[in-house]
């Protein structure tokens, strides 16, 4: 029960004690034992530890028959009987919903823990009297005639018997109240997620949700409405108003080149994150014989150094990988925009953190030797001519970043209006970079690249690759070559997610924006275009319980036709039929079904079946239902060969009107 109350699930009851036994044997295949049910009851009450008079009420199997209710009833009485002081309530669930079958004995558990809910045992219906042919003088046994307050520890046996002769029996108790200190008083601005078959359905929870109290606490709300419901195809996040429907559950991690650094990023997820905190000292260590600065206090600013932003982007961007794990979201593919590459071949496992940090602080140091000689512009269309500039990146239809010398950067700003300066002072993916390429092969010619366990996808050559090429001459074409960013993510399955302090790649999911560190919120957003997310581990920290939420809105329709006569009047030769059968021999079967809507002047809803059989034909007079005046409309003796009308049979008969019709 503690486990139970730690994850957040709502205790209904506790089951006490139980037991089963089988003795079809000795009293018949169908007929119960009331000895074997006795012993039944015995033994769950010492499996629960507790004595007869504990217990306050039994939830009866109740054959409803005269063989067996007695026998059951003189059972109860032995075993629950002795040294009562008050007696022992009987019901059964079966006086108000019928035998369920295989659901019996549930069923009867369900109202039990219903009457313990509510505080009072509901009285059985359709009570005449007790059974002649059970002794209940005693008073140790009472039925349930009306309704009982139940007060105290509240507890009850449920007793189900199969046909065969297995017995069961269950003692249910009332489930001690929660400690007050169960949840925290703080709350959360959790987002509410839900979910329906149909858009419709989506829109109607929506609206429903609107009307719950504000005295509920909002986490547990947000945590009830996603560990406690399915998650169906049609997904929303209340406040939005974009239904997404959601794809198969794969994810592809995309990690972005310089651009989306920030001042102070990371540092309050840093503060509140357990799981983006370790990453972050991890990549810290790691980081720190190659740069020889503090990552934490280079977060705070200014980042404006490449030597700087490029190693303190990549901590963030797989701290924050990081993070997605934790909470369930795994990738099923990684793709990396320029620099971005370093940070999905470490998220992959194609790069230790020693040789990624390597990687990232001793590239980004030798790039050091071109600042300042160059720049690079962003256009916002494909089909550019770069002139003297180099084409960095095409990142889709939309986006292409050219790169070159400084006055080759000012001479295409000042002739295309539509295009904008990135805020770099050095042009990579250039011939700029051809500079630096010995320094790169050199300082890290000793790193060691390995087969991932997830697959990587290269911006460099536009598809899957196999991470043990990630050597030394990689890094250098990715720095030198064209990033083939659109090519790359085009053919990809799945939900693209951009990891990164802030989206710059146009992606419909991020992680964070700037100045902004509600993870929580990318969560759900991921959630509804179908990533798998882990919220009992994202709502577990905040202690949530599981409160009522409104049922599920089911989209009611009908499915059948309205309806009408069936019947076509043309192939039955009379407005009224809906079919004439020939029938062996010289008889004919003539029905008809007139409900007010197809027949005006009609006061009911008759439907009625006129059975013609074999016999000489009557006079002219129709074939009629009962109570019913002949009216010249009627079938006459060419459509059908008649018996007399008070020998026509009639599923409903019709009443005729004061005008002589029906």
């Amino acid at each position: 029960m503690s486990d139970a109350r730690r994850r957040g699930h709502p205790v209904l009851a506790v089951v006490r004690g139980s037991a089963v036994n089988q003795d079809g044997a000795s009293n018949g295949l169908s007929a119960p034992n009331g000895t074997a049910q006795q012993r039944v009851i015995r033994a769950a009450l010492d499996a629960a530890g507790l004595s007869p008079s504990d217990v306050d009420a039994v939830e009866a199997h109740g054959t409803g028959t005269t063989l067996g209710d007695p026998i059951e009833a003189r059972a109860l009485i032995a075993a629950y009987g002795p040294g009562r002081d008050r007696p022992l309530w009987l019901g059964s669930l079966k006086s108000n919903i019928g035998h369920t079958q295989a659901a019996a004995g549930v069923a009867g558990v369900i109202k039990m823990v219903l009457a313990m809910r509510h505080g009072v045992l509901p009285r059985t219906l359709h009570v005449d009297a007790p059974t002649p042919h059970v002794d209940w003088s005693g008073g140790a046994v009472s039925l349930l005639t009306g309704e009982v307050p139940w007060a105290g520890p509240r507890r009850a046996g449920v007793s189900s018997f199969g046909i065969s002769g297995t017995n069961a029996h269950v003692i249910v108790e009332a489930a001690p109240d929660e400690p007050d200190d169960a949840a925290p008083s703080t709350d959360l601005d959790a987002p509410w997620i839900v979910s329906g078959a149909s858009p419709a359905v989506v829109a109607a929870q929506l609206d429903l949700l609107t009307a719950l109290p504000a005295t509920v606490r909002r986490v547990d709300v947000a945590y009830s409405l996603a560990v406690g419901r399915t998650a169906l195809d049609y997904r929303a996040v209340v406040g939005q108003d974009v239904t997404q429907r959601a794809g198969d559950g794969r994810v592809v991690f995309v990690f972005p080149g310089q651009g989306s650094q920030w001042t102070g990023m990371g540092l309050q997820l840093w503060d509140t994150s357990p799981v983006f905190a370790a990453s972050m000292r991890a990549c810290a260590e790691a980081l720190r014989p190659y740069t020889g600065w503090s990552l934490r206090e280079v977060l705070a600013g200014p980042l404006d150094r490449v030597e700087v932003v490029q190693p303190a982007l990549f901590a963030v961007m797989v701290s924050l990988a990081a993070v997605w794990r934790s909470y369930g979201v795994e990738p099923s593919a990684v793709v990396g925009h320029s620099q971005g590459e370093i940070a999905a071949a470490y998220v992959a496992g194609a790069l230790s953190l020693d040789d990624a940090a390597r990687v990232v602080a001793l590239r980004s140091r030798a790039l050091r030797v071109i600042a300042g000689r160059g720049g690079m512009v962003s256009v916002p269309f494909a089909d550019v001519d770069p002139g003297e500039l180099s084409v960095a990146a095409v990142n889709g239809p939309d986006s292409t970043i050219l790169s070159g010398d400084v006055a080759a950067v000012d001479r295409f700003l000042a002739a295309e209006p539509r295009a904008r300066r990135v805020a770099v002072d050095y042009a990579s993916h250039s011939p700029h970079v051809e500079a630096v390429r010995d320094e790169i092969l050199t300082t890290l010619k000793n790193i060691e690249p390995r087969p991932s366990t997830v697959p990587f996808h290269s911006t460099v050559t536009g598809e899957r690759f196999d991470t043990a090429g990630l050597d030394a001459g990689y890094w250098y074409r990715n720095l030198r070559e064209t990033v083939r960013f659109a090519d790359t993510v085009t053919a990809l399955p799945g939900v693209l997610i951009e990891v990164s302090p802030h989206p710059v790649l146009g992606l419909a999911l991020h992680t964070l924006r700037r100045d902004q560190n509600d993870v929580h919120a990318a969560l759900a957003r991921a959630w509804t275009h179908g990533a798998p997310v882990d919220w009992a581990t994202v709502y577990a920290p905040h202690r949530p319980r599981r409160v009522e939420l409104p049922t599920y809105p089911f989209q009611r329709r009908r499915y059948w036709s309205t309806p009408r006569r069936g019947g076509d009047p043309a192939a039955a030769g009379h407005p009224l039929l809906d079919t004439t059968i020939d029938l062996p021999g010289d008889g004919r079967l003539c029905t008809a079904r007139c409900p007010p809507t197809t027949t005006p002047g009609w006061p009911t809803t008759p439907s009625w079946t006129p059975s013609c059989c074999p016999a000489p034909p009557c006079s002219n007079s129709p074939c009629t239902p009962p109570a019913a005046t002949p009216s010249p409309s009627w079938p006459s003796k060419r459509q059908c060969a008649c018996l007399p009308a008070s020998r026509c049979s009639s599923r409903s008969p019709v009443a005729a009107t004061d005008a002589g019709r029906p």
